[in-house]
């Protein structure tokens, strides 16, 4: 009877043991989990009202671009679109080029392109690097006119992306940019 005591008193012991252990390990993991959130949130913050419908705007470009490439505003709103019909988060996706409506439920998306050069000091001299293309994107609430998310995006901050000038691709990264913000219905 006394070994079965002593048995009894091991699995206990092993189990009290094992249920801490694992409060400590879940206890871990919630606090990266909240810690990646908090991150995430930082970074790209989701919108606060949901939507059904979104519209692209015509694409704006500055003159500099467009001298360098005519149809970079073109380019990029078609992969925008394309992009976000892939990825199907949004049940519908409109172009247009009206910016006077007023729908319910429905985002638009405007964007300005600009060609920046990057330039850099390297002992007292000024360089200048190779040009890059960025979108000022804008995501505005077609119900009430306001601004509802703001971001600059650029392919230079894309590691996996060779090219800093690719329309293509710049519109690409736009549309997971708009699916990983935008909640929808």
């Amino acid at each position: 009877m006394l070994k079965n005591k002593k048995t009894l008193y091991s699995y206990l012991i092993f189990l009290m043991i094992s249920v801490c252990l694992l409060s400590l390990i879940s206890c871990g993991v919630e606090k990266t989990a909240t810690f990646n959130q908090d991150q995430a949130s930082q970074n790209d913050t989701l919108t606060e009202n949901t939507y059904h419908k979104v519209i692209i705007q015509n694409f704006e470009a500055d003159q500099n671009l467009v001298k360098r490439h005519p149809n970079a505003a073109v380019l990029c709103k078609e992969a925008t679109f394309q992009e976000l019909l892939t990825i199907g988060t949004m049940p519908v996706i409109v172009k247009t080029v009206s910016a006077s409506l007023r729908e319910v439920d429905t985002i638009i998306i405007k964007v300005h392109l600009t060609y920046l050069s990057e330039t850099q000091q390297i002992r007292g001299q000024t360089k200048t690097g190779p040009a890059k293309m960025t979108a000022q994107l804008r995501l505005i609430d077609a119900s009430n006119g306001k601004t509802v998310h703001e971001k600059n995006l650029s392919l230079a901050d894309q590691p996996s992306i060779k090219t800093t000038s690719n329309a293509s691709e710049l519109g690409k990264l736009i549309a997971r940019h708009v699916s990983k913000v935008v909640r929808s219905k």
